[in-house]
């Protein structure tokens, strides 16, 4: 296995990037919102889409899921590792992409505000398809005490993998997720149909499929005469 040598590293976000494991969290939710007569649909699942779980489940107690935060919590990220432990949903195009940023050198880390419990059997999965040990870190929402939307979780993984966020490129399919990034200084590919107005700093895929490395390293150099931003404190 080569050692990594490129300067730029790549910061996967995971659930709704890597793998399509949103669904299983909107299931979860709504089933433990129906056992307590909580009206919880598909707006109020949008709404949690790239927060840490822990927000999730405060948020269903708070309309009337008759359990402790920590007890909903628990509850949710047993489901959905059940699931998960069922078979990994990819993304089209994840695996060969980050294959290929692997083999070429470049420092890859997992970037979550999902618990170590699924961040860790969804990075197993990803080396078992890949017959490779692709991420030099993991950072999960069990390791910060600020998940996203704060820049914590991009500055530790940075830190991880031995390089400034100015050298990172993260890969990211939320709002909260972007805003994490940006903040912490990387760049940052989106993956969705829509551009983040405003954002110099994001470029914009509809799908990681059909992409490969050099795709990443273009869409993720500055372009000519743009800076960085600082990274937040």
């Amino acid at each position: 296995m080569p050692e990594p040598t490129a300067e730029t590293a790549f910061l996967w976000d995971m659930d709704g990037t890597l793998v399509d494991t949103e669904p299983f969290w909107a299931a979860a939710e709504q089933q433990l919102a129906r056992e307590h007569g909580v009206a919880w649909g598909p707006a109020e699942c949008a709404a949690t889409v790239g927060q840490s779980p822990a927000r999730t489940a405060a948020a269903l107690t708070a309309a009337g899921v008759a359990l402790d935060p920590r007890e909903a919590l628990a509850v949710l990220v047993e489901a959905v590792a059940d699931r998960v432990s069922l078979g990994v949903p990819w993304m089209p195009g994840a695996l060969e992409l980050l294959q290929e940023c692997h083999v070429a050198g470049h420092r890859l880390a997992l970037v979550t505000s999902s618990p170590a419990v699924i961040a860790v059997a969804v990075a197993a999965a990803a080396d078992r398809a890949t017959g490779l040990d692709l991420f030099d870190a993991v950072v999960t929402g069990d390791d910060v005490g600020r998940p996203k939307p704060h820049p914590e979780p991009y500055l530790r993984a940075a830190g991880l993998v031995d390089r400034e966020p100015r050298q990172c490129v993260a890969v990211e399919d939320s709002a909260p997720g972007v805003e994490s990034a940006v903040a912490a200084g990387c760049r940052v590919i989106r993956v969705g149909r829509h551009a983040v107005a405003g954002r110099d700093a994001v470029r914009t895929w509809v799908s990681l499929a059909g992409r490969g490395l050099a795709d990443l390293v273009r869409e993720g150099a500055p372009a000519p005469g743009e800076e960085r931003g600082e990274p937040a404190r």
